[in-house]
């Protein structure tokens, strides 16, 4: 069980908080059932040995059993999948700390969609990783994605070579963003959601929407894809800290004039801020989310968010919500779980 850090002991210690479901195993079968439908393949004959060590680790509240529960129900379903490992074709180093990668997957170019995402397992001592897919094609068989490096993961992950073979590639995942044809859309994105920023303002482009793009990020150096934002956005607006920050310019935008729809993803306090603003000025928005994500189809409950006062799962029922329903402090919270497991994996692994 190497999901947090590859196996070391700090990392094990995160188990205890993942963040249990009353009971998962009906919506683990149901799951893992759909995703195999056709193939003569399900959950149910790997789960049915383990439904009376479930049920006694649920009535003596035994939390951690349950997480490992939890956690060998994920590793079984994944493996079950069989998904083709994606070999990486380019890699190229955007700024500082972020890279942009292709990887060669047909069958996720084929159905991956703007807004969904990929999780990624590098090797049998990493973790997954979710990353937005920012480009893609389905007749060349590539898709390509954009990280940051903020730790031990990310840092490994910098450090392949084209010709590498990833262990597992899993997706596409989420929901697409649902595009309207024909509106007025404001693009709004921070940092390393750019990437993700360049798919969603293509989307609309493509439906015949007038687009406009809001991106910004610390420093000048660290924003990428000017020209592809630029390629498919009717205006660009740049924003640094040590300038007009991102809820200052986007006022102005709005102002001059008022969009249909507002699409933001970057961090969440940014996030939080351009949902304030566009609430206050009574414009539609959408806010697309990456909290903590173990699974990514729906069993850990581990990406759960409260969204008009209800608790969603980011992988299954977005990662996109209506920004004005979701309880953005609650997530700040939840984001910073496992920041001092983080941190020991990180410093242990240098």
């Amino acid at each position: 069980m190497r999901l947090l850090g590859g196996g070391h002991n700090k990392a094990r210690v995160a188990q205890a908080r993942i963040p249990i479901r009353p009971d998962p195993a009906p919506l683990a079968r149901k799951e893992v059932r759909h995703l195999h439908e056709g193939r003569g393949e399900g959950f149910e004959g790997g789960d049915r040995g383990g439904d009376k060590k479930r049920r006694g680790a649920q009535e003596g509240g035994d939390e951690v059993a349950q997480a490992k529960q939890y956690l060998n129900s994920v590793a079984f379903a994944y493996k079950s999948m069989n998904y083709k490992v994606g070999t990486l074709l380019e890699k190229e180093r955007l700024t500082d700390k972020i890279f942009r990668m292709k990887l060669h997957h047909p069958q996720i170019a084929s159905k991956v969609r703007a807004g969904q995402f990929i999780l990624l397992l590098m090797d049998e001592r990493s973790e997954r990783v979710p990353f937005a897919v920012s480009d893609w094609s389905g007749e060349d068989g590539w898709i390509e994605f954009a990280f940051e490096v903020v730790g031990y993961s990310t840092r490994r992950l910098s450090e392949v070579e084209p010709g590498y073979g990833f262990l597992n590639v899993a997706g596409p995942l989420g929901n697409p963003v649902e595009v309207e044809g024909g509106i007025d859309v404001c693009v709004v994105a921070e940092g390393i959601g750019i990437s993700e920023a360049y798919a969603v303002a293509r989307a609309f482009r493509e439906a015949g929407c007038a687009v406009r793009s809001v991106l910004g990020a610390d420093r000048e150096s660290e924003l990428f894809y000017l020209d592809k934002v630029g390629s498919v956005s009717d205006e660009v607006f740049l924003c640094t800290k040590d300038g007009k920050w991102i809820p200052e310019r986007l006022r102005e935008v709005m102002e001059a004039k008022r969009p249909d729809l507002v699409y933001t993803v970057g961090k969440v306090e940014t996030m939080k801020a351009v949902s304030e603003l566009t609430k206050e000025l009574g414009v539609r928005t959408l806010a697309s989310l990456r909290p903590i994500m173990l699974c990514g189809i729906g069993i850990c409950g581990s990406c759960r968010v409260k969204v008009g006062g209800k608790i969603r799962l980011t992988c299954l029922d977005g990662p996109s919500f209506d920004a004005h329903q979701i309880d953005f402090d609650e997530l700040l919270a939840r984001m910073g779980m496992f920041r001092e497991e983080e941190r020991v994996v990180s410093e242990v692994m240098k």
